[in-house]
């Protein structure tokens, strides 16, 4: 399976690096090419937006200048292919700092994919990115009707809050956790 992750332009990605350099331990490009990656050249806003329309019960929905600015401009997505390149799904995330909490915004399979294990490799390779950051604990929010909390506790996910969510829905949020690791001795990675 080919994992394809977000590639910014130079001056976004300078200047990410530039004001993050003491925090991030590592080069997404470098890490990438390392494990026989692809790296994509195309800006996968407009199929990240099309995902999300057809599976918007389940996620809601985050405008395309948002998922360009806030994802796609710094790298901060992972995007799930089958073998032959095809786009299968995406995992949206927020920036990777060494000793703190990294986000997952969303997470999404194409329909027909799903229980194929292509969830899971998206997963770890956001999982893998984390780790080599050096962050600690990774959150996120799930509505509580759907199955993919079943697919999160999983993974390791461990709930440690709730919150009622929007007006439209009406369903509660439930709030969990993934801890990346306990340093030995006050040591970090």
């Amino acid at each position: 399976m080919v994992q394809t992750v977000g590639e910014a332009s130079q001056s976004c990605w300078e200047r990410q690096q530039a004001l993050t350099a003491p925090m991030l331990v590592y080069n997404f490009r470098a890490l990438v090419q390392k494990k026989g990656a692809e790296v994509s050249a195309h800006d996968p806003t407009t199929w990240i937006t099309g995902l999300m329309r057809e599976n918007y019960d389940a996620v809601g929905f985050i405008p395309e200048p948002t998922i360009r600015q806030r994802y796609v401009a710094y790298g901060q997505y992972v995007l799930q292919t089958d073998e032959r390149g095809r786009r299968l799904g995406y995992l949206l995330h927020g920036p990777l700092i060494d000793g703190g909490i990294a986000v997952v915004t969303q997470h999404v399979i194409s329909d027909d994919k799903r229980f194929h294990g292509y969830g899971e490799q998206a997963w770890q390779t956001f999982l893998q990115r984390c780790t080599q950051a050096g962050v600690d604990t990774i959150r996120l929010r799930c509505a509580s009707d759907l199955p993919s909390v079943a697919f999160w506790q999983a993974q390791g996910f461990r709930l440690y809050g709730t919150m009622p969510g929007g007006n439209h829905r009406g369903r509660e949020i439930l709030q969990m956790a993934y801890d990346c690791g306990l340093p030995l001795w006050g040591w970090k990675r």
